[in-house]
């Protein structure tokens, strides 16, 4: 069948107030792509009466590489006709109130407190819900917390609307109604329901797409090994958590940009989506080859869809093509690509250390991005035994690892429970929008691979400072749960986008990165005791 690009119903060619700027709207999803002198000729001539070789050809001529450019960045957003037609559909019929958006969850789903209280620390509490306000002033407070008999137990600020959002107050880095036993004093003294939403419903976070309502842990705790393991599963607890996690919330169909200047149509990354959460529950490799595996499957994705065929039926059917590919393990990494790997990381790091640093001085974050000064204070030490082995691995000679990184490094984690818990870790992350930093899946894995990495790292110097010989599963929790917390923040979460393209050779290196890979250790300034 001859290909005849023809712009879907409903798209717009609008010329802006000024009278100068045309742009291209898609009403259905609220998108708006501006049009240059260029683009807008190829974009008027996209009306289902020609094929590519006569759009070239109509006066003016157009370079054809031009016009397949064009072309191919309005299949891969669903803006023609035939393309993304199931995920077109579906938007159509949840803008019509014709879509019930089913629940849509990972089986391993589940969560158990276990009184850390690190939940209460840290924290911008809010903005918190007008009936939990109320809720929290109708209570006798004063009698049952005396301490706080003074104490304001909220922080007002402006919202974008123009109203005023209530946060719950915090002293020291940490909830007021938090008690000396890392008990919350509301639940103490008036029941579990007493606590605003935002804490009851902890650790989950609720996103609605056309493939579902996605609710996942976002792997916050502090205790993530033992609590994402035990506990109520999420299915069972849906009659609780439908009421604090507001799932009416409105649709998230954002574009999603591969790579610079390739953008593509949520609906299509949910499938890699999709496809990656699949490949991690069925792969028997380590925490590290997991990760390779889901960055071989974007890198296929992304080159696949970098030339997808300009036919009836794409970018459907290369998008079904690639996801359904099986996956084959890449060749052992040599010197020089563990080398680059290991440079690619350790500056990685000194970026991460330096926005932190920015942070902890208040230069850098907005009132609720603020970071707590405790958990920088954490996260720093982790990165920098990271990036210390990242530079060994890229120049021996000129890096060599100290005495205390060594003991550091050289610490076993072959314990497999620790591979059960990143599984568990990196399934969540990708399933929801942890998958993206700023909108783009190689940020995005990119941040889950420093994620790891610092889990790792910071589970040896737990191990270490405990002087146990080897990692536990639960000597993972406080990297774990500092990474997680801190790089979602929009000034770390820009640091990987900015240093996106760092994830293949970080990726190539993660063996060695990790130190749990058959490489030769990583090169120390010991010498050899006569």
């Amino acid at each position: 069948m001859t290909f005849r690009p023809k712009l879907r119903q409903g798209i717009k060619i609008e010329l802006a107030d000024d009278g100068e700027i045309y742009t291209l709207k898609d009403r259905l999803v609220g998108l708006r792509i501006g049009l240059n002198p260029a683009s807008l000729r190829i974009t008027r001539r996209l009306d289902g009466s020609r094929d590519i070789e006569q759009i070239c050809a109509d006066d003016p001529p157009l370079p054809r590489l031009q016009v397949e450019d064009v072309v191919r960045r309005y299949l891969l957003l669903n803006l023609l006709e035939g393309a993304g037609t199931d995920i077109v559909a579906r938007l159509r019929r949840y803008r019509d109130d014709a879509l019930p958006l089913p629940i849509s969850i990972l089986k391993e789903g589940r969560f158990a407190c276990q009184g850390s209280g690190e939940c209460c620390r840290g924290y911008n509490f809010g903005p918190l819900r007008p009936e939990d306000v109320a809720r929290i002033e109708a209570l006798d407070v004063r009698s049952a917390l005396p301490h706080l008999r003074e104490a304001h137990f909220f922080n007002q600020t402006p919202a974008e609307s123009g109203e005023r959002q209530f946060y719950l107050a915090v002293h020291n880095e940490q909830c007021i109604f938090l008690l000396d036993d890392a008990r919350c004093g509301l639940h103490v003294h008036f029941g579990a329901e007493a606590k605003p939403a935002l804490c009851r419903k902890f650790p989950y976070t609720v996103q609605a797409t056309v493939a579902g309502i996605k609710i996942w842990d976002n792997g916050e705790c502090a205790r993530f090994s033992t609590s994402a393991r035990t506990g109520t599963p999420i299915m069972e607890d849906l009659e609780r958590l439908g009421s604090l996690l507001d799932l009416s919330r409105g649709l998230d169909h954002p574009s999603v940009f591969l790579q610079p200047g390739m953008p593509i149509d949520f609906g299509h990354f949910l499938q890699l989506q999709k496809a990656a959460v699949s490949l991690l529950a069925s792969h028997q490799g380590g925490a590290e080859q997991m990760l390779q595996a889901v960055g071989r499957q974007l890198g296929r994705f992304i080159d696949e869809l970098s030339v997808c065929g300009l036919a009836v039926g794409e970018p459907d059917a290369t998008v079904e093509r690639v996801l359904a590919t099986p996956d084959e393990p890449a060749a052992p990494p040599t010197e020089a690509t563990v080398q680059a790997g290991g440079l690619a990381c350790a500056e990685l790091c000194a970026a991460l250390v330096q926005e932190l640093v920015r942070g902890a001085h208040g230069v850098a974050a907005p009132s609720k991005e603020r970071i707590a000064l405790r958990q920088i204070g954490e996260l720093i030490p982790m990165l920098h035994v990271v990036q210390a082995v990242a530079s060994a691995l890229h120049a021996p000679e000129r890096f060599p690892l100290g005495d205390y990184f060594c003991q550091v490094a050289d610490l076993p984690a072959s314990d497999p429970e620790l591979d059960e818990v990143l599984r568990i870790s990196f399934r969540q992350a990708l399933f929801g929008y942890r998958a993206l930093a700023g909108l783009r899946p190689r940020a995005g894995l990119l941040r889950l691979v420093l994620t790891f990495l610092v889990a790792l790292h910071g589970g040896r110097l737990r191990a270490l400072a405990e002087g146990r010989p080897e990692v536990s599963a639960e000597h993972l929790d406080p990297g774990h749960m500092v990474a997680h917390r801190l790089f979602r923040r929009r000034s770390m979460e820009a640091i990987f986008y900015e240093h996106e393209d760092k994830l293949w050779d970080v990726l190539a290196a993660l063996p060695a990165l990790a130190g749990r890979g058959s490489l030769p250790p990583v090169p120390s300034n010991h010498a050899d005791e006569a």
